[in-house]
């Protein structure tokens, strides 16, 4: 007997066992569940939960089971032609708690909670989801979460008050004992308006922020706030557990007071001690007195390529890097950098010897950045002066870095799931967020999303130069595409 094909024959059946039996359940009015809280205890891996929109249901819901690498739990909201998301309201603490592993939300508003979305196991992964008039909207801590990913969500109102800017639209951390090299990734995403604290704070691991738009912190609050772990989280981390990093590409920070971005720490004598990459952001400082990076504690390196720094307030105060407070691995410090475009007037620029070939001038150099049109402008100083093949620091390299960017950030909304345009790339590349594309005219025309077989299917309809590209959308967002002449 061939026992190689035995084994792999064993193998495929029991698989094929497996997805015959995950089973399919269906929330809301007129089922046999009419609360999640009815059926999550059910939940095996492979499982489906479907529930109804154009409903509420009560909150604190407790997703404590888990999937596994190959077969997650999805829990998803459906609607109807014309119907609205599900709504997780009311309840004393959390919308929806998910301590387990392998588990994907999808497809949910969130709203007015003390804490809307907690993420508290590993592989977790929270899209299409919107998130509001929260104290913090999405929350993980620093001991028992691992990898999260947050795609396609949109962040608003979030961070209520209750003083000192403790709340936030996202707060975020991962167990670097028990999760060691987790990762955050904030991706597609519309955070916007927050109330109090930060868009975004993070004391996670690793840190990747690609392709979102991040508009308007708190009152008491920056764009980015990417800091070490809270010492109080978890007494088996401390400093040397782990180094916090940061790699944030592509996205659009707009920050009418603070920092777009504060790294190195925010609790004296707890440093990230991090290395931090920022590469083909566009920041946007709309205050009289604002700071694009500002330091805290201690880091280690601080590498930026091909973003642009621009504000929209006559002869404000706009410094590039404020490193008042900050300290440094090591002497002299480790900053790095070039082909930025800075508008004219911006101070504290890193020094020449830390970045070259920069760009100032004078005004807008976008398409329209009165209407929040941050496409540079044809045959402007934006256009193919990108730096394509970036140094690094060989000496201090940063692990697993993403470059070129090959997606554009939402503008000011929340794009379906699987809807993000791509970059065009036809060899080199612009500064900033957003590629200006001189012969190639993209346009989402539609978008509708069926279930067969078990996988979430969909397709895409783009009017490129003329010609219709359908997009077919998997369950994993898969894209392929198929140009019709």
């Amino acid at each position: 007997m061939n026992w190689t094909f035995g084994l792999r024959y064993a193998l495929l059946f029991c698989f094929f066992m497996s997805s015959l039996s995950a089973e399919n359940y269906t929330v809301g009015s007129g089922e046999v569940f009419t609360r999640l809280q009815d059926v999550v205890d059910q939940l095996e891996p492979g499982d489906t939960v479907q529930v109804k929109g154009n409903a509420n249901y009560p909150g604190d819901v407790y997703v404590d089971v888990s999937g596994t690498e190959n077969s997650s739990i999805l829990i998803m909201g459906i609607q109807g032609p014309g119907e609205s998301l599900p709504v997780i309201s009311g309840g004393n603490n959390y919308g929806i708690n998910i301590s387990g592993d392998y588990v994907v939300l999808q497809g949910f508003e969130v709203d007015a909670h003390r804490k809307g979305i907690g993420v508290f196991g590993d592989h977790i992964t929270v899209r299409g989801c919107v998130i509001h008039d929260c104290n913090h909207g999405l929350i993980g801590y620093g001991s028992g979460t691992g990898n999260v990913t947050v795609e396609y969500c949109e962040f608003y109102g979030n961070g209520v008050s209750t003083g000192g800017a403790t709340q936030h639209q996202i707060y975020m951390a991962t167990d670097e004992h028990a999760h060691p090299g987790a990762t955050f990734r904030l991706q597609f995403c519309y955070l916007h308006n927050s109330v109090e604290g930060d868009n975004v704070k993070s004391r996670a691991e690793r840190n990747e922020i690609y392709y979102n738009w991040i508009e308007l912190a708190g009152s008491s609050g920056h764009g980015l706030g990417l800091f070490a772990p809270d010492p109080e989280d978890n007494e088996n981390v401390g400093i040397t557990t782990a180094r916090e990093d940061a790699d944030v590409v592509g996205n659009v920070i707009i920050q009418d007071r603070y920092s777009c971005a504060r790294i190195g720490g925010d609790i004296p004598g707890q440093p990230t001690n991090g290395r931090y990459r920022f590469v083909n952001n566009t920041f946007i400082l709309t205050g009289s007195r604002g700071d694009v990076i500002r330091t805290f504690n201690t880091v280690e390196t601080l590498e930026m390529y091909n973003n642009i720094v621009y504000n929209t307030q006559s002869g404000a105060d706009v410094r590039v890097l404020n490193d008042s407070d900050g300290e440094w691995v090591h002497a002299p410090r480790t900053v790095t950098g070039s082909h930025n475009w800075v508008i004219a007037g911006a101070t504290r620029l890193p020094t020449e010897s830390e970045w070259s070939n920069t760009f100032r001038g004078e005004s807008s150099p976008f398409v329209n950045a009165d209407e929040y049109n941050y496409v540079p402008l044809p045959e402007g100083v934006l256009v193919n002066n990108g730096l394509f093949t970036l140094p690094g620091l060989s000496e201090y390299p940063f692990q697993s870095p993403l470059f070129p960017p090959v997606n554009h950030p939402p503008v000011k909304e929340l794009l379906n799931m699987g809807t993000a345009f791509s970059r065009p790339d036809d060899g080199l590349i612009d500064i900033g967020a957003y590629e200006h594309a001189s012969t190639t005219k993209v346009r989402r025309h539609s978008l509708a999303l069926t279930r067969k077989n078990r996988n979430y299917q969909g397709e895409t309809v783009y009017r490129v130069d003329g010609k219709k590209v359908k997009t077919s959308l998997t369950k994993d967002y898969g894209i392929s595409l198929k140009i019709k002449k």
